[in-house]
């Protein structure tokens, strides 16, 4: 099984230690996601997190390293696009293609959030649709897109995907957001295909890691990952100083679709399924034709 952490400037402090990506990687993580940007503002602290600095610091510890980008439904997403396109820069061959949080937090749901960026259903549907779009022509990959059957069965529910737009979502992976235990894996999220990434805990405590933070498994193998990356086979994979091959060492193979693992086990710091009720099943949202499948078009801001 494949564990990836995903970390920003919770985990990073201004004044106090940031991640040790050696500790990381020993403690049997082999990917790790870092934020890059909230809405437009670059993750980049003095004294504090830096989105480059780390983005660095974990591919030398021989680990495989996405990153992604806070949305935020005030601003305009081609541009947000832009910005986080513009610090990627290009992708090395053990990186992951850049991925949009479109969670509730960020269109104005829930605690912590504004009503400065709460969209209609069809708003967010084609705010995202324009981010995934911009970022597929600029860096010539397919994006990734955070989201949970929680937002997609609450504030967006109301929205149609039908043409353009759910054609375009559905060739992004699909990393989803559902805090349960690991036997109960959840379903599909219509437009998207079978999810690849499925962070399941927000309490996971990782070596390396000041605090809490969330964890998620690989739906594939090592090999899998290093070709979804880069299209390397998993001899070509990052290595460890020792010469170790990330991960090989830690695929469990599963006698059942999935099987616990008493390394992710250990790295919780309590049972994951005391958080929201992620049990519905997958949603299929109704196929109508659609206005508004591209840029600056659709509902707009409510």
């Amino acid at each position: 099984m494949i564990r990836v952490v995903d970390l920003s400037p919770h985990q990073h402090q201004r004044g106090t230690p940031g991640p040790d990506f050696k500790r990381i990687a020993d403690d049997g993580i082999d990917a790790v996601i870092l934020r890059a940007f909230e809405g437009q503002d670059f993750d980049d602290v003095p004294g504090g997190y830096r989105f480059q600095a780390h983005r660095e610091a974990a591919k030398d510890a021989g680990l495989f390293v996405g990153s992604y980008q806070l949305g935020r439904g005030r601003h305009d997403p081609a541009r947000l696009a832009r910005l986080y396109a513009e610090q990627l820069g290009e992708l090395g061959p053990f990186e992951l293609p850049p991925a949009i949080d479109f969670g509730g937090i960020g269109f104005g749901q829930g605690p912590g959030s504004s009503e400065k960026d709460r969209l209609t259903p069809g708003g967010a549907r084609d705010w995202l649709v324009c981010w995934v779009d911009t970022m597929r022509d600029l860096i010539g990959r397919d994006p990734m897109v955070y989201v949970g059957p929680g937002d997609w069965g609450g504030w967006i529910r109301g929205a149609e995907f039908s043409g353009a737009a759910a054609a375009s979502l559905a060739r992004c992976a699909h990393w989803i957001a559902a805090y349960r235990e690991l036997k109960n894996p959840p379903g599909a999220l219509y437009p998207f295909g079978p999810w690849r990434l499925w962070q399941y805990t927000d309490k996971a405590r990782i070596a390396g890691v000041a605090g809490p933070c969330d964890l998620s498994v690989w739906t594939g193998s090592l090999d899998d990952l290093a070709s979804y990356c880069a299209g390397v086979s998993t001899s070509e994979a990052p290595t460890n100083p020792d010469g170790a091959r990330r991960g090989a060492l830690r695929v469990v193979p599963p006698a059942a679709p999935w099987s616990l693992d008493p390394v992710v086990d250990r790295h919780l710091f309590h049972d994951s399924t005391t958080g929201p009720d992620m049990s519905q099943p997958a949603l299929e949202l109704p196929e109508k034709p659609q206005a508004g499948d591209s840029c600056g078009e659709g509902d707009g801001p409510r």
